[in-house]
């Protein structure tokens, strides 16, 4: 699509000749927003009908400002501070951490054909995870090595554990598992590192597969850990390689399976579902305001995919952070039995946003509401943000304080199979 073909539809923004640029937020360092496109956007995740039939629309409408959504605030690493509330709420401090050396992106081997993934010999070095002859190789408290012998290429350091593991800043996310289910003949559990494919193009180091397991004294949380092997590792679709190709780490999830509450029998089924990293080129999702701590956010992959896109957007605004209310929220569209696009992750809802001139915008008081053409240069930005999103389809429904009270504090943006929607 051109840049003059967008210019009807942000004339409030100005269209400057052949570049489509304006400058806006003058606080913002003198970044321009631009009315031209820079190619075909992710469509989302599905196709279906228009104009926001399968939208969260009517009397139904999306209940708004993360009610009850996932917040990610108090989420867990795996040192156990804070309870784990449904697929959504565990978080990865290392696992998905952005990555711009290109680690996730799959190796050829050229004319000789594809020799897939090469991984790397060494993770989380002196740590959980990491490669050990014995013990002193692991450096922390109450480590030992698990060496070659029990099964362990190149060894593995870790530690005893009964349902967590201790974390460390920088390195990979830890888990405790059964000893029993590594055929270790010791009871209890041991820790084991977490796949991290911003981390290794497998996810995992030399000589072991991102494979599902369950917690230690917890059969009902399964998650996704470098076990000895290479003989049925994760398998990476299309989705994972364009994050990866991006330079977006993520850590392979569990379908939830959860049960809405307010519509019993209603099932919450998350395609392609990962937690991925919460810095994506040099934007960071931080939950409710600001400040809040970056974390790894559950989500189906293609909206992972949407908000990549996003942040890419907005980074050449000068944007730095996008405070949000949350994505995957298990329920039902308000007076509705329609299942909410939250309870798949494929919606976030986005609050504000910071700039690096330090400079916040946030919906609920910045957004010139009934007005068609901004006055503002904070409205004018987040209207150009929402259209601009639109017009891309990055999103095929972006519900504004235009559409209903509900929606007055953020943009709720979803990937509805088919829907074409913006109000």
């Amino acid at each position: 699509m051109r840049w003059w073909l967008l210019c009807g539809a942000f004339v409030w923004l100005g269209c400057d000749g052949g570049d489509g640029k304006r400058s806006l937020l003058s606080s913002g360092a003198g970044r321009d927003v631009s009315a031209s496109v820079r190619g075909d956007a992710d469509a989302g995740a599905e196709a279906g009908a228009d104009s926001g039939a399968g939208a969260e629309t009517g009397a139904g409408a999306d209940s708004g400002a993360g009610a009850g959504a996932d917040s990610g605030a108090g989420a867990e690493t795996d040192s156990g501070a804070g309870a784990e509330t449904g697929a959504g709420a565990e978080t990865d401090s290392g696992a998905g951490a952005e990555t711009d050396s290109g680690a996730g992106a799959e190796t050829d081997s050229g004319a000789d054909g594809d020799t897939g993934p090469v991984a790397p010999a060494s993770l989380n070095g002196g740590f959980i995870g990491g490669p050990c002859v014995g013990g002193g190789d692991c450096d922390y408290a109450g480590a030992f090595c698990l060496d070659q012998g029990e099964g362990f290429p190149g060894g593995h350091c870790s530690q005893a554990c009964d349902l967590y593991c201790p974390d460390q800043a920088g390195a990979i996310t830890t888990f405790c598992v059964d000893a029993s289910a590594l055929g270790l003949g010791d009871p209890g559990g041991v820790c084991l590192m977490r796949c991290d494919y911003g981390a290794s193009p497998t996810g995992c180091r030399e000589g072991y597969q991102c494979q599902p397991i369950q917690r230690n004294t917890d059969a009902d949380t399964v998650v996704y850990a470098c076990l000895p092997g290479t003989d049925a590792p994760f398998v990476l679709d299309d989705c994972h390689k364009e994050l990866l190709a991006r330079g977006i780490g993520f850590t392979p999830a569990p379908d939830p399976l959860d049960e809405t509450d307010n519509v019993p029998g209603v099932i919450c089924s998350v395609f392609e579902p990962i937690r991925v990293s919460g810095r994506m080129h040099g934007v960071s999702y931080r939950y409710a305001t600001a400040t809040a701590e970056v974390k790894p956010i559950f989500a189906s992959c293609p909206l992972a995919v949407a908000m990549a896109e996003t942040a890419e957007l907005l980074a050449d605004q000068g944007v730095t952070d996008v405070m949000h209310f949350g994505v995957y929220n298990c329920r039902a569209i308000a007076g509705t039995t329609k299942l909410s696009q939250h309870g798949l992750a494929n919606a976030i809802d986005i609050a504000g946003l910071r700039f690096a001139s330090g400079t916040t915008l946030t919906i609920k008081a910045n957004w010139e509401k009934g007005v068609a053409f901004p006055v503002t240069e904070g409205g004018s930005f987040l209207k150009w943000m929402a259209e601009t999103l639109h017009a891309l389809l990055v999103f095929t429904v972006i519900l504004t304080p235009e559409y209903n009270a509900d929606h007055a504090d953020h943009f709720h943006c979803d990937l509805t199979e088919g829907s074409n929607f913006l109000k």
